[in-house]
């Protein structure tokens, strides 16, 4: 039929097959071929013992079938030596091969609009796909699209994954199956390495990690560098690069800027609609531009939060309102001696909603709570609220038990976790002070929360001149919640 020119959905309505299975067949000229195999079961002749024979005729599986016997195959020799080489006719070819240049065009920018916007599966980096602005280049996500605005910085020339000298090799692995591999860029000018392929990956997949390896033993001559924020598999981290070139590019990507929820900033010919427009011109990080206080603008922030990791859901805060404000707990007699009185919040969403953040259970630790929960906590204030108490930090802080030189040299996440000790070890009425801090280890939260679950070593020394150690962390806490642990020595 085929030599007689009936086409692949005509066969296979007359034979029972699938057009994919014509094709492969017409394409591998299996088809054409007489060698046969028999049914151990049956004698019937064959070119291929499949499934549905075995099911329909014998009621047993394939799988049945070998067990029985083992050393029978169910295909032909031409047939299995085909399938080791290829699977499709087209593997391993690139667009203009397969069509030329001018039609290969046009399907690969047809390829390209469609996945504009489109996320990437989990783990590989943002995954945030399309055409940048800034760049004019195609990137699969915002690590990809910040190497080549490092490489515009330094004004050094690249070539994208869809422009030469970048190609895509045909590989093979252990069994001889083939395979193909696309480097992400090719550095041109040597920012990196003169001529070579760069590998952008936020997230190593073991597939991935062996495609490199398969590159670089049957590529020999061809340099590959891979940029990644695991050590492992790393030629340069691009956690260094993020930190020596982020505040020196002004459009770098990241969790809060980046094409998808900027796009007015990096999507090509993007037109915001009217809602949009309002919302980009009035609410910075969601939150009304008319909202300017540092402490407000946390409050909201704990709001934002609250709902994005809780019920999946994006607000914009309007309005933030102190409701009531105390330094003593309802029937006690003493202060506070946290870093901020007692108080009670009121937040306003453009959607109309009311949510109330608090820190009635702890004072250096904030809640947002829905509506519904309002009257449980105004009895904390029940007669226990001084609307002349400053809202925020209680006093001008300072750091008492911290040594000088480590406040001076610490980062500002350092000050941020020395600041927690400091007002811990004032709370616990210990006279010690702290001159080291390290981060022990640090895990992700699952659904984006504003801090990771982190583990700290503190030293102090008390004033005997004896060092004390402790541990710091949010593990198995909200991630906000630090616990403070002394280490016995």
């Amino acid at each position: 039929m085929l030599k007689k020119g009936f086409k692949d959905d005509q066969i296979a309505s007359i034979v029972k097959m699938s057009v994919y299975s014509i094709s492969v067949l017409k394409y591998t000229e299996v088809i054409v071929n007489n060698e046969r195999i028999q049914c151990q079961i049956c004698n019937q002749s064959m070119k291929q013992i499949t499934w549905s024979h075995l099911k329909n005729e014998h009621n047993i599986t394939i799988e049945k079938y070998k067990e029985l016997f083992p050393n029978i195959p169910t295909s032909t020799p031409s047939r299995i030596n085909k399938y080791r080489s290829f699977k499709n006719p087209n593997h391993g070819k690139n667009y203009e091969e397969i069509y030329g240049k001018e039609e290969g065009d046009i399907k690969r920018n047809k390829i390209t609009q469609k996945q504009i916007g489109r996320k990437c599966p989990a783990l590989a980096g943002t995954g945030i796909t399309g055409t940048r602005k800034d760049t004019q280049t195609f990137a699969r996500s915002t690590y990809e699209a910040n190497i080549d605005r490092i490489f515009i910085y330094e004004n050094k020339k690249y070539a994208d994954e869809f422009t030469p000298p970048n190609q895509r090799f045909v590989l093979k692995d252990k069994n001889n199956n083939i395979t193909t591999y696309q480097p992400d860029r090719v550095d041109l000018d040597g920012l990196f390495c003169k001529d070579s392929f760069v590998e952008v990956k936020g997230y190593m997949y073991p597939e991935d990690w062996a495609k490199i390896n398969l590159f670089r033993e049957q590529h020999k001559d061809k340099k590959l560098i891979v940029i990644s924020d695991d050590s492992k598999f790393a030629n340069i981290l691009y956690s260094e690069l993020k930190q020596k070139y982020q505040t020196l590019i002004p459009l770098w990507e990241d969790g809060i800027n980046n094409y998808k929820t900027r796009p007015d900033l990096y999507k090509i010919g993007y037109q915001p609609d009217e809602v949009t427009k309002y919302l980009i011109d009035n609410f910075k990080n969601q939150i009304h531009n008319s909202i300017t206080e540092e402490h407000k603008i946390f409050i909201a922030k704990k709001c934002i939060n609250y709902n994005k990791v809780s019920k999946g859901k994006k607000v914009y805060i309007v309005s933030v309102d102190l409701i009531a404000i105390s330094n003593k707990r309802a029937g006690a007699h003493r202060t506070s001696s946290g870093v901020y009185n007692y108080e009670l919040w009121e937040i306003k969403t453009m959607d109309g909603n009311i949510f109330y953040v608090t820190n009635t259970t702890k004072t250096v630790t904030f809640h947002c709570y829905d509506k519904e929960y309002f009257e449980k906590l105004n009895i904390f204030f029940k007669n226990n609220c001084d609307k002349n108490l400053k809202y925020g930090s209680k006093q001008d802080w300072k750091p008492t038990f911290i040594n000088s030189d480590t406040w001076i040299k610490a980062s500002d996440r350092e000050k941020e976790i020395l600041k927690m000790c400091n007002d811990k070890i004032k709370h616990y009425g210990k006279k010690e002070i702290i001159f080291k801090v390290s981060l022990n280890k640090s895990e992700e939260t699952k659904r984006g929360a504003n801090f990771n679950f982190e583990e700290w070593n503190i030293i102090s020394k008390n004033i005997n001149n004896e060092e004390k150690r402790y541990i710091l962390s949010n593990f198995n806490n909200a991630t906000s919640e630090y616990i403070l642990n002394q280490v016995l020595q």
